[in-house]
């Protein structure tokens, strides 16, 4: 999490890599949570934002009683262990996912994100998530530049795993609903919606829209 005294050189080395801010951010579901914290944090160095299925504060204003994040999701709960199955399944839709990319890079992906501790990273990072929301919420403004909302629609193999496909299509109905208001809650916001593209498979399924969307924003940034 980003403590109060925090410098902006202690949470992120990049500025000095990639030449001074302000940046456009980019932020994919937990990560659309991080980068709206920072751009609360350090207003002043953030240009614009995407958020690609963000996690958000309102979550649970949104979602049926059933899917909320206290009831799907409690922080206490032990991990699961990942079983051979579980494995072989996830490794076969990122192998697919990835099917266009080049081969070395591919491979080292799928090998990578495929793996017991791999599998298990993500869902440790999760739990970092209520104090992230709290944060949110007492963190104060998000900086007036432009915002793209990106929200996608089809059904996400990974939580076909967990979830039916009724619960899928309410929660997906209800994340749209929720993507839509953020963008009009915004001066400059924007909510774009991909049809072919699920919640964890917009990078990988859809880049092109992704560079769009960078595009645009990036657009008033440089007049």
């Amino acid at each position: 999490m980003i403590g109060e005294d925090d410098e902006l050189g202690a949470v992120t080395g990049v500025q000095f890599e990639h030449g001074p801010g302000p940046y456009v951010l980019v932020g994919h579901s937990l990560g659309g949570a991080y980068v709206r914290r920072f751009a609360q944090r350090f207003p002043g160095e953030v240009a614009a934002l995407l958020l690609l299925e963000p996690l958000h504060e309102d979550w649970d204003a949104f979602m049926p009683e059933h899917l909320r994040l206290g009831t799907t999701r409690p922080s206490d709960a032990p991990l699961p262990e990942p079983t051979p199955e579980i494995i072989a399944h996830v490794r076969r839709n990122f192998a697919q996912q990835l099917a266009a990319w080049p081969d070395p890079i591919r491979e080292q992906l799928i090998d990578q994100h495929t793996t017991p501790d791999g599998l298990l990273a993500g869902l440790r990072e999760g739990r970092n998530i209520s104090a992230m929301l709290s944060e949110l919420r007492t963190g104060g403004e998000v900086p007036d530049v432009p915002l793209i909302v990106m929200g996608a629609t089809a059904f996400d193999p990974g939580q076909q795993m967990f979830q039916s496909d009724a619960d899928l299509r309410e929660q997906i109905d209800a994340t749209q609903r929720l993507y839509r208001a953020v963008a009009a809650a915004a001066p400059q916001g924007e909510y774009r919606v991909l049809a072919d593209a699920a919640h964890t498979t917009i990078p990988m399924e859809r880049p092109d829209a992704v560079a769009d969307a960078i595009a645009d924003l990036l657009e008033p940034v440089r007049r």
